[in-house]
């Protein structure tokens, strides 16, 4: 199959934007749950990240933001057009909250809803009422009340509170969704959109997610990538049609895909590598069932393939595979969904304090373990004396579901007789086993006082 080229189109292959959407980034969802990090540790643990076309970024602790790759256009933000291998503090950005990559520039929201960007501005995109490039963030103008901002190829936007949203830059096909198809370097509203609760850009359309699950599009549809039924470009926000239950969106370079209540997945627009996975790769102008997907509770779409979670924390993606993106062990481009391989969940436990119960014959310790999947989980209590250590008892079960689970461990008589001569100190060790990940073991002390 040839692409071809539309009618006053940029070329094609200058649009290979690695989108805003990325930024959803699965592995950033996953926080420790154990110990402290270090002062120096938290001062660069990224707590979101973006990817452009061949940039990414981080928002790291404090609102600061680093970012690192492709700078021809000053994307990086730290007042060079130097290309950087490793991340570089983007000047003057404290109080981030979100951050979003285009084609070759770069957006952050702050903390009271402003917005600032910086890289390319040829056609707009960093709202400054400019179209002069900027190494160094700016002030988007007009926007004090941003929730969540994204960005696409050329053009940005921002939804704000209330649930309008504004867009600007690049509006060659309706991208910015105003009733033109006039640049815009400073921000202008979307007409008919008051109710969206997210929002997400793709190479040359623009979507809203809206109270009641329903979504509306605009902008470039050659592929239809609107998802209305037809592949004319619209500069006016269409509802996407048969969608009514989505909870969450996501926009490719030329397809777009909702996350539907229940899990099920649907996607829309261009075909060409199997990317809306439905075992095809015929473009399809209204939405499509991802084929066996329905227990998803979070969705990706990259430059021409898409992901998503999986209950239980596994991946499984579809599309164009030329780079190995699909991860399943072959650069074979999939049009149906394909588990990632080499990606484990992170081994989660929790274990709360201890609750011991003493009677005449009986020492019986209950422990709430909280675990992130299904394996194995064992608690071992033991008390030590000079160098000798004793081990009491043993708890066992069996996990399905990441879930809260309680160990009972109950020391017999000859425990009950030490405790009425001495008080005790006890360890206990608890160990979970996930199904094919890594064991994580935890240790609390447990002090029992001497009794008769």
């Amino acid at each position: 199959m040839v692409i071809g080229t539309p009618v006053r189109a940029r070329s094609i292959e200058l649009r290979k934007s690695v989108l805003g959407a990325v930024a959803i980034a699965i592995a950033c969802a996953i926080t420790a749950t154990v110990g402290m990090t270090t002062t120096a540790q938290a001062a660069v643990q990224p707590s979101r990240i973006a990817a452009g076309r061949g940039h990414s970024c981080a928002l790291v602790a404090r609102g600061a933001v680093r970012c690192w790759g492709w700078n021809l256009k000053g994307q990086l933000g730290d007042g060079t057009t130097t290309s950087q291998s490793v991340p570089v503090s983007v000047t003057g950005i404290t109080g981030a909250t979100q951050i979003t990559a285009g084609f070759r520039h770069s957006c952050a929201l702050l903390t009271g809803g402003t917005v600032k960007c910086w890289g390319d501005n040829g056609t707009g995109q960093l709202g400054d009422g400019t179209t002069t490039d900027s190494s160094v963030p700016v002030s988007v103008t007009g926007i004090t009340t941003a929730t969540q901002i994204t960005a696409g190829y050329g053009h940005s936007c921002a939804l704000l509170t209330g649930g309008t949203v504004k867009c600007w830059g690049d509006n060659q096909y309706g991208d910015l969704g105003d009733g033109t198809t006039t640049n815009r370097s400073l921000p202008i509203s979307v007409t008919d959109i008051t109710t969206a609760t997210q929002i997400t850009a793709g190479n040359g359309q623009s979507c809203a997610l809206l109270t009641g699950g329903t979504v509306k599009c605009w902008g470039y549809n050659q592929f239809g990538e609107l998802g209305d039924g037809t592949t004319t470009n619209r500069s006016l926000p269409i509802s996407v049609t048969d969608i009514t239950t989505a909870t969450q969106i996501t926009a490719g370079y030329m397809h777009s895909c909702a996350l539907l209540t229940g899990g099920t997945v649907k996607c829309w627009g261009y075909n060409h590598y199997g990317e809306l996975g439905d075992g095809t790769t015929t473009d399809q102008s209204l939405p499509i069932s991802v084929t066996d997907i329905t227990t998803a509770t979070q969705i990706t779409a990259g430059y021409m393939h898409s992901c998503a979670l999986l209950t239980g924390g596994t991946i499984e993606c579809w599309g164009n595979n030329a780079s190995g993106q699909l991860s399943d062990g072959t650069t074979i481009s999939r049009s149906l969904p394909v588990g990632v391989k080499g990606l484990t969940t992170p081994t989660q436990i929790t274990v709360a304090k201890a609750k011991h119960k003493i009677t005449r014959t009986f020492i019986t310790l209950l422990t709430s373990v909280t675990v992130s999947g299904a394996g194995k989980l064992s608690q071992t209590i033991t008390s030590k004396t000079g160098r000798k250590t004793k081990s009491w008892c043993t708890a066992k079960a069996t996990t399905t579901t990441a879930h809260a689970y309680t160990l009972a461990c109950k020391i017999t008589k000859a425990g009950r007789a030490v405790l009425r001569k001495t008080a005790m100190t006890l360890t206990l060790t608890t160990t979970f086993t996930p199904t094919g990940g890594t064991k994580v073991t935890k240790k609390q002390v447990v002090k029992l006082k001497r009794t008769r």
